[in-house]
């Protein structure tokens, strides 16, 4: 790393101390990083309302919140800076729903040594911001779509119909469940 080059700042939310001091130990030959800790999600949440954040490690079980519930509740507070799961458990299918509602990768306490973690780190940052590029093309496409002035739609091949802008509704009366999914020629005379 260059000397001039920004270290991505971490915020680690952990009550364990002892966790605490692995992943500070998992991160020691990781330069490139700044990491800061607090114990509960409602120091998270004022820590990160003061300081620039480049991503969050969460734990699942904090003294204010359990489980996939912390994960949605951090997600939803800040959706623009990657989540990624520190567990001490196991669970494919909690690890996929913590995917599912949001966090960026899933990674097991005992498990991890700091090329993994590096390696999750600059995955998750870089999955997020497609994330967000995905979006705001979609809302672009969404914005003019919807503002074309003509009633469009948008088919399969197969002539099914996927979309219908809200000009389409109003000149032909039709409701979205009335079209959507139906194949276009048997509304066309």
């Amino acid at each position: 790393m260059k000397e001039t080059d920004k270290k991505l700042n971490l915020l680690l939310i952990e009550d364990n101390p002892g966790d605490v001091r692995i992943i500070e130990e998992v991160m020691r030959d990781l330069h490139e990083f700044k990491l800061s800790d607090v114990n509960c999600l409602s120091s998270a949440f004022e820590y990160l309302s003061n300081n620039k954040t480049d991503i969050v490690l969460l734990d699942l079980g904090l003294p204010d919140s359990q489980g996939l519930d912390t994960v949605r509740k951090i997600v939803s507070q800040i959706p623009l800076i990657p989540v990624i799961v520190l567990t001490g458990f196991k669970d494919d299918g909690l690890a996929l729903n913590a995917i599912k509602i949001g966090a960026q990768d899933y990674l097991i306490k005992g498990k991890i040594d700091s090329d993994m973690l590096q390696r999750s780190i600059h995955h998750s940052i870089e999955r997020k911001h497609s994330a967000i590029e995905l979006l705001e093309s979609k809302t672009k496409y969404q914005t003019i779509f919807e503002s074309t002035g003509t009633a469009t739609l948008i088919v399969e091949e197969d002539t099914t119909i996927l979309m219908a802008n809200s000009q389409c509704y109003a000149d032909t009366g039709f409701t979205p469940a009335e079209l959507i999914g139906k194949k276009w020629i048997q509304y066309v005379a």
